[in-house]
C-alpha cells in the first residue's frame, strides 16, 4: 500500500484531475457493494454446509480433498464458458459479474468452517449427542463460539481475493463483444488496455486504500472481538 501511495505521489498530479479520483472512489464502492453482499450469501449458504460436513467424519475425508483443489483451482479458466453464458443470454453484467469475483475465494469460507468443526474434541460431541442438544442451544453453544475465528479468517481471504479478482470480473470480453459493470476492477482493467499508467496507479492507489480501510474499521475488531469472546471455548 505504501509503495502504491508513493508511486502515486511522484507522479504529475496535473495528469489527473481531482474528479477523476473522485470517480475512482465512487465506482470502488460498487465493487465493495458486490463484495458485501457476495460474503453474505457465502457464509450464509457455506456455514451450515460446513457444519454438516465437519460433523461427519467419513463425509469430510472424501470432501476435503476436493475442496482443496477447487480453492487452489484457477478460477480464471472457468470464466470463458461463464462469460459466453452471461452474454448470449443477455444477463445484466452488473449483477451477474458479482459471481466470477468470488468463484474462486469462497471456498476458503468452507475450508475454515469445516477445519473449525472437525477440531471439536470427540468428548464434546459425544456428551453433545447424549443430551441431545440440537437447533439453536446446540449453535448459540458450541458451534458459533468454535466457528466463529475461523469464519472470520476465511472471509477476509475471500474478501481480499474478491478485490484482485473484480480486475477481471468486472469486464467481460468474449468473441469480440465487451460488456463492462460499474466498478473499480473495470476502471483498473480499462486503464491498463488503454496503456494510461497513471489513471493505473491511482486506481490500484484508491483500491489499496479502500483495502486498509476495511481491514482497520471492520475485520481487525471483528477479529479481536472474537478471539476475545471465542477463543477459549
Amino acid at each position: 500500500f505504501v509503495a502504491t501511495v508513493y508511486a502515486a505521489s511522484v507522479m504529475d498530479l496535473n495528469k489527473i484531475p481531482f474528479t477523476e479520483i473522485y470517480l475512482m472512489l465512487y465506482v470502488g464502492l460498487w465493487t465493495l457493494l458486490r463484495i458485501v453482499v457476495l460474503l453474505t450469501v457465502c457464509v450464509v449458504l457455506w456455514t451450515p454446509v460446513g457444519v454438516w460436513i465437519g460433523s461427519r467424519p467419513k463425509v469430510s475425508d472424501r470432501l476435503l480433498p476436493v475442496i482443496q483443489f477447487l480453492a487452489a483451482f484457477p478460477p480464471n479458466l472457468l470464466y470463458p464458458m461463464l462469460m459466453e453464458y452471461i452474454l448470449r443470454y443477455g444477463l445484466d453484467v452488473e449483477i451477474w459479474c458479482a459471481p466470477l469475483m468470488i468463484l474462486g475465494t469462497q471456498w476458503y469460507i468452507l475450508f475454515n468452517v469445516i477445519s473449525a468443526v472437525r477440531s471439536i474434541p470427540k468428548e464434546t460431541l459425544y456428551a453433545i449427542r447424549s443430551l441431545r442438544i440440537r437447533g439453536w442451544l446446540l449453535w448459540r453453544r458450541l458451534l458459533i463460539p468454535v466457528i466463529a475465528p475461523h469464519l472470520v479468517t476465511g472471509s477476509m481471504a475471500a474478501a481480499g481475493g474478491a478485490w484482485n479478482a473484480a480486475i477481471v470480473a468486472e469486464i467481460i470480453t468474449w468473441q469480440g463483444t465487451t460488456t463492462k459493470a460499474t466498478g473499480l476492477g473495470a476502471y483498473i482493467y480499462t486503464a491498463v488496455t488503454e496503456g494510461n499508467a497513471v489513471h493505473h496507479v491511482w486506481a490500484i492507489a484508491v483500491m489499496c486504500f479502500y483495502v486498509v480501510v476495511i481491514n482497520r474499521m471492520f475485520w481487525n475488531p471483528l477479529y479481536r472481538f472474537v478471539i476475545k469472546h471465542y477463543a477459549s471455548v
